[in-house]
């Protein structure tokens, strides 16, 4: 199996009859919850107010997203913003990390308390 290493992501090429990629990502909160608030409010100044940032910082925030997927997760239509199908996706896969995430915490505080 050949490993290749790029930033932020690691593809693993693993070879059968014809060749597979997994690529794992290594995704920020920050960046998550950005698209979440821009997505809950469809409006990038207005999250940009909520998240305390820049509307620029959040710009970026969501342009890296959007590299790390490959995928676009808005359509602008002024002056709203709509998400596309991977965008639509995308939060019920973050819910999901927030739980397991919050789920590992309280399994290891458990654990450590006397």
């Amino acid at each position: 199996m050949d490993q290749k290493t790029t930033p932020n992501a690691e593809v693993l090429i693993a070879s059968a009859s014809k060749k597979k990629y997994l690529i794992a990502m290594s995704l920020s909160s920050a960046h998550l919850d950005a698209f979440l608030e821009v997505a809950r409010i469809s409006s990038f100044s207005r999250a940009a107010t909520t998240l305390l940032v820049n509307q620029h910082a959040l710009s970026q925030r969501i342009k890296n997203l959007v590299t790390e997927l490959g995928s676009a997760l808005f359509i602008r239509e002024s002056p709203k913003l709509r998400l596309t199908s991977a965008g639509q996706e995308l939060p019920q896969y973050v819910k999901n990390r927030n739980l397991l995430e919050n789920e590992c915490l309280r399994r290891n505080l458990r654990q450590r308390a006397p």
